[in-house]
């Protein structure tokens, strides 16, 4: 028995071969029909779709043998490798190389064996599509050229799967990187909260408190009232100002090519188990990504609302509904007792549900006490140089 030699572009064609993640892997579906539809075509007992590493032979199709492969030396596929296109084997008995080969002087007493190399994109060979017979026999150039165009099918979809592949690892990669995005956004809502309590406790508070203290003085000294109480006035207007300004401009950083809708249903899923009601949620636009300001908005306007359904110890259910669409809308519909309008018009200016909206351009709209339900819909428009928000 005669090995054979190791081709002179080894160390390259093992590298093209790993990309194709094959060695160690299972016969797979597709392979195995192939290998049927080969033997069938040629009337052969045995044909193989082999895949040949460093030292072994893998099956990656196979009919006519329950084996899952062998080593190189002992592999005719192995001496196939080493031929510009097809080797043919008439009579493996007489043939020096193959002779005494276990398959040839044992129990299976293979004799016919033809095969041709399976040839990467980058030309290097991957492995054989091979057949055998018990029994010696001839090979037609037809025959030849069957094989051939076999090979080249083969080669198809052996790249049709490492595509696939790499698409599977893209694809997984991605919602990876969109967890650690989704995780960043929630990071940087808990550092909104804490810089918004360091401004409240550190700048505000003081601020108020000064306020409160020129008041006092106010009211026990009539001469320099009127000045002390504008004084305080213009001081609280400036707190205020300035607790707006700190609002708006805490804005989490979101890649703009990741799926808005997505991290807003994601976000809602996250802080829904910290509420005692019941929340659903569904998008319902035509599209599924909208700026990162307005996903912010929404965002912040459902967190806001909810806070404020929770005062509300009758609401068992609450339904959300997005729709990233040409205007973007948010509705927030709750099963509790029906409010009159001037109610909830107070719970919308008393929260930082206004604001918000205000500072988008968009509108809120509450249903009317007759309709049987309370509803809060923000209309959000696309364009930013949208005219000022108002409350219907």
């Amino acid at each position: 028995m005669i090995s054979a030699a190791l081709p002179d572009n080894e160390e390259m064609r093992l590298v093209d071969l790993a990309f194709y993640n094959l060695q160690d892997t299972d016969t797979e579906e597709d392979f195995d029909d192939l290998s049927v539809l080969v033997a069938q075509y040629f009337d052969c007992p045995v044909a193989l779709i082999t895949v040949i590493d460093n030292d072994r032979q893998w099956f990656k199709g196979k009919t006519g043998t329950t084996e899952t492969g062998n080593t190189r030396a002992l592999s005719f596929c192995s001496h196939t490798l080493l031929q510009p296109t097809i080797m043919v084997v008439e009579d493996a008995s007489k043939d020096e190389r193959f002779f005494d080969n276990p398959v040839v002087a044992g129990g299976v007493k293979v004799r016919f064996y033809a095969g041709t190399s399976i040839i990467s994109v980058n030309g290097f060979k991957l492995g054989t599509v091979c057949i055998f017979d018990v029994k010696p026999r001839k090979m037609s150039d037809i025959e030849k050229s069957a094989l051939l165009l076999f090979s080249k099918q083969i080669t198809k979809l052996l790249e049709l799967r490492k595509n696939n592949i790499l698409i599977r690892r893209h694809s997984e990669e991605l919602l990876v990187f969109k967890n650690d995005i989704f995780a960043s956004f929630i990071r940087g809502q808990e550092e909104d909260m804490k810089k918004i309590a360091f401004n409240l406790h550190e700048d505000f508070a003081q601020g108020i408190a000064a306020s409160l203290m020129i008041l006092q003085v106010a009211k026990s000294n009539k001469l320099q009232s009127d000045n002390l109480i504008n004084k305080a006035t213009r001081q609280l207007k400036e707190i205020l100002v300035n607790m707006r300004a700190l609002s708006y401009t805490i804005t989490p950083q979101i890649n703009d090519w990741i799926a808005t809708d997505e991290l807003v249903l994601q976000f809602i899923e996250k802080i829904a188990v910290a509420f005692p009601f019941e929340i659903t949620v569904e998008n319902t636009g035509k599209l599924e990504a909208g700026s990162t300001d307005k996903m912010l908005c929404a965002v912040r306007v459902i967190e806001q609302w909810l806070k404020v359904l929770l005062k509300k110890s009758d609401i068992k259910n609450v339904h959300i509904n997005i729709a990233f669409d040409e205007p973007f809308t948010v509705s927030i519909q709750d099963d509790g007792a029906v409010e009159n309008l001037v109610s909830r018009k107070k719970d919308v200016h008393e929260s930082t549900v206004y604001d918000r909206v205000h500072a988008q351009g968009g509108t809120i709209e509450l249903s009317d006490s007759s309709i049987d339900e309370n509803v809060l819909r923000v209309v959000l428009p696309f364009s930013k140089d949208a005219s000022v928000g108002s409350l219907k």
